[in-house]
């Protein structure tokens, strides 16, 4: 049973056909004792495996050395189907599992429609199902579920009844159990109608009574021990919590990111703005510069012209004197391009051995630069083409200076 509400209760509710609840009578009022007490009656009680049973309890009265207890056990496959219930509608876990017929009982107590001091039996017709309670001094002291209503007759409700009374005589000898109140949803069935052996049913109808969702909510607000809800949900669910934790801090700091980033775009676009108002300024100089520009120029175009030591006439003057001299090496062709460079070729008789010492003479001289060359073999011997430059620019600014 579970809400159907975006957000769930603080407490699911399991119906009590799908649990087995027991009164136990312990000799011990130590909470602490009574856990691992119960703990070894779960294990011996239970009709599932230890592995598959979940169990709680909580104290009904303590009196001297002697406690009794309430004992709820159930198959862990009843809760994973609640966990799916959960799961499906994408639904937080809930905190605590309760049972609905205590949430029933809770009510019939608070509406004081419980004797205080007789003993009673209760026939409780919730969802189709009949359960018998066993109330006494204010607390129920025995559970059973019977079964379905349409399958029961006066015959065998009268059986259980008698077998309720048995097992009631050892734990509560003085106790007569002579009131019957049957507790029924719609119409009554055929066998209450009837005197149920030594019992007349009080036909009470639930409708007069809140659903027993509320009376598990005011078992929540009396803070009650019995929870079924496993170990493991609790701890799911806090993983999710802490995941839903860093998300919120991982939104928030996407919001900082973003409203840094709108920032800096903000401060982008007022400094290109800045940059285009510089760049129309600078465009409306342009003309000037462009001018200033090209006069410098002409003048850095001019000064190769105005130092006779970079001219066509010491630039040969260089490449005879870097010409080895066993006359195996010949410049035919020399092109003088002043400021684009100069280009040369020739060609070398025997090995090549003569135009890398023609080379290396050049490298000595620190105006002329060559840039590559190029290395062919002849019949003769090997044909040459240089490309060199003058450092004019260089040799500019040291005259400058």
């Amino acid at each position: 049973m579970t809400s159907k509400a975006s957000t769930p209760p603080p407490t699911a509710i399991l119906p009590a056909k799908d649990v087995l609840m027991m009164v136990l009578t312990l000799p011990s009022s130590d909470v602490s004792e009574l856990d691992g007490m119960i703990s070894l009656q779960a294990e011996e009680l239970s009709p599932y495996p230890p592995e598959r049973t979940s169990h709680s309890w909580e104290l009904l009265a303590s009196a001297g050395n002697h406690s009794q207890v309430l004992l709820v056990l159930c198959a862990l496959q009843k809760l994973d189907q609640l966990h799916e219930q959960f799961a499906s509608q994408q639904l937080p876990l809930p905190r605590r599992v309760d049972v609905d017929l205590l949430g029933g009982l809770e009510l019939l107590l608070s509406k004081g429609v419980l004797p205080e001091e007789a003993s009673t039996l209760l026939l409780i017709a919730q969802d189709s199902t009949v359960y018998v309670v066993a109330w006494h001094e204010n607390q129920p002291v025995l559970f059973r579920t019977l079964g379905e209503v349409q399958d029961l007759t006066a015959v065998v409700v009268t059986e259980e009844l008698e077998m309720a009374c048995l097992s009631l005589e050892s734990a509560h000898p003085e106790s007569e159990y002579r009131d019957l109140q049957l507790w029924h949803a719609g119409e009554a069935p055929n066998w209450a109608t009837v005197p149920l052996g030594e019992w007349t049913p009080e036909l009470h109808s639930l409708a007069d009574l809140p659903p027993f969702e509320t009376g598990v909510q005011l078992r929540s607000e009396k803070n009650c021990r019995l929870d079924l809800a496993p170990q493991s949900w609790k701890r799911e669910e806090a993983r999710k919590q802490n995941r839903r934790k860093l998300m919120r801090t991982a939104s928030i700091g996407l919001g900082i990111w973003a409203v840094f980033m709108l920032g800096i775009l903000i401060w982008g676009e007022i400094h290109r703005q800045s940059t285009r108002n510089l760049q129309r300024q600078n465009q409306e100089k342009a003309p000037a510069v462009d001018q200033v520009q090209a006069l410098t120029d002409q003048v850095r175009s001019l000064s190769q012209f105005t130092n006779r030591s970079s001219s066509a006439l010491e630039t040969m003057l260089i490449l005879a004197e870097a010409t080895p001299g066993s006359g195996t090496l010949v410049v035919d062709d020399f092109q003088y391009r002043k400021e684009e460079g100069i280009s040369f070729s020739g060609k070398t008789a025997g090995n090549v051995q003569p135009f890398y010492q023609f080379l290396e003479n050049l490298a000595g001289d620190e105006r002329l630069r060559v840039g590559s060359y190029n290395l062919r073999e002849t019949r003769e011997g090997f044909s040459f083409t240089v490309d060199a430059r003058w450092e004019w620019l260089a040799l500019h600014r040291e005259d400058d200076s």
